[in-house]
């Protein structure tokens, strides 16, 4: 298992990931959310990196977005997604490993800050584990499934690690 930058013949396996129900359920995005609005999303990203397993095949996505603005550019955010495929197999710590040596060592990012459903025990677990910290609660902040559900903001500086 390894990580490596996202290459042109990824995008199908993410669309695909992407639009799992567990994925859907924990992110922003639409079921409906059509292959060109996807392969849009992935330009606007800065950073995006693949899991693959041995045999090259993808497991998960890791897109990273720095500020550009000259007052937070020292901040990072980032996104997750790991095919139900391949869950609990280490997938996503492979890639929070990555996430943060990539910001810390070669971005010079000195705050990794993060948003999360307030029901996704498994990831809050997972960012807890590397030393994320609770920062706040938005309230009825995202709609999943005809339910409003709260989210949780969560950061880690470089400081702390």
């Amino acid at each position: 298992m390894k990580v490596r930058p996202l290459q042109e013949g990824d995008a199908d396996a993410l669309y695909r990931i992407y639009l799992e129900p567990d994925v859907l359920a924990n992110n922003a995005y639409l079921p409906s959310m059509s292959r060109s609005e996807f392969d849009n999303l992935l330009r606007q990203m800065a950073h995006n990196f693949v899991a693959c397993d041995d045999d090259g095949n993808v497991m998960g996505h890791l897109c990273i977005r720095n500020a550009a603005k000259p007052r937070i550019k020292h901040i990072a955010s980032f996104g997750l997604a790991v095919s139900s495929s391949y869950r609990r197999r280490g997938v996503a710590r492979l890639l929070m490993q990555h996430l943060l040596d990539f910001c810390f060592n070669w971005l010079n990012i000195l705050r990794v800050e993060l948003s999360v459903h307030a029901n996704n025990d498994g990831a809050i677990a997972l960012y807890q584990s590397f030393g994320f910290e609770l920062e706040g609660r938005q309230r009825q902040a995202v709609y999943v499934n005809g339910s409003y559900l709260d989210t949780l903001s969560m950061a880690l500086l470089r400081s702390d690690v």
